[in-house]
C-alpha cells in the first residue's frame, strides 16, 4: 500500500482481517486433504491428492472473491475503491503464497 500511495484509512484497515478470514478456510480444506493423502503415501503424493481434490475449488473461490472485491474499484468513494483494489490484490497474492510450489521452496 505504501509503494502505491494508498493511505491507511477506515476501509483499508479492515483488509487484513477480511482476507485472512476468507483464505484461512481454503488452507483448512487444503491441509485436511493433504493429511488425508499423507496417511497413504509420500509428501509428493499427498500434495497431488490435495491439489486434485481441493485445488480447483480453492482457486475458483479465490478468483470469485477477488472479482467481487475488485468490483468496488468502480466506486466513487475513494476509501471503498482502495479497499476493493487492495483486497482483490491480497486475495490473489494469498493464492500464490498458498500454492504448493511456493510452500516447497519456502520450506513449509
Amino acid at each position: 500500500m505504501r509503494a502505491t500511495g494508498i493511505p491507511l484509512n477506515i476501509a483499508t484497515i479492515l483488509i487484513g482481517s477480511t482476507v485472512l478470514g476468507a483464505t484461512e478456510n481454503d488452507q483448512v480444506h487444503f491441509f485436511y486433504h493433504f493429511q488425508e493423502g499423507r496417511s497413504s503415501g509420500s509428501i509428493v503424493e499427498a500434495l497431488r491428492h490435495a491439489m486434485l481434490i481441493a485445488g480447483r475449488p480453492i482457486m475458483f473461490a479465490t478468483l470469485i472473491n477477488a472479482s467481487g472485491f475488485l468490483a468496488l474499484a468502480f466506486s466513487d468513494l475513494p476509501p471503498m475503491r482502495q479497499f476493493g483494489i487492495v483486497s482483490a490484490s491480497a486475495f490473489v497474492l494469498a493464492l500464490l503464497a498458498d500454492s504448493p510450489p511456493c510452500r516447497l521452496r519456502c520450506g513449509f
